[in-house]
């Protein structure tokens, strides 16, 4: 739990999280970061975000099950559970 509550401490992850619950499937990571470079403040490069996201965020959600990469890695899929959606209502 303490896990879950540190990884949605993070709004870009909370964000990312959200835009992966829309999402039927995986999605590849540079579409993420440009969906999520729409809904990020200010004005952020998206190439950027690739990398933040492949080294950060998405390293952190994986551990705790909340996102699946595919086999390959090129995409990704949300895979989070009960417990992560209360706690995404909260916030």
């Amino acid at each position: 739990m303490d896990a879950v509550f540190g990884v949605l401490s993070d709004a870009r992850r909370r964000r990312t999280i959200r835009i992966l619950q829309t999402r039927e499937g995986s999605i590849s990571v540079p579409a993420l970061a440009e969906t999520l470079a729409a809904r990020e403040p200010g004005d952020p490069d998206p190439d950027r975000l690739v990398v933040s996201l492949q080294h950060v965020h998405l390293p952190k959600l994986e551990t705790t099950g909340i996102v699946e990469y595919t086999s390959d890695r090129s995409g990704v899929q949300y895979g989070g559970g009960p417990l992560v959606e209360r706690l995404l209502e909260q916030v």
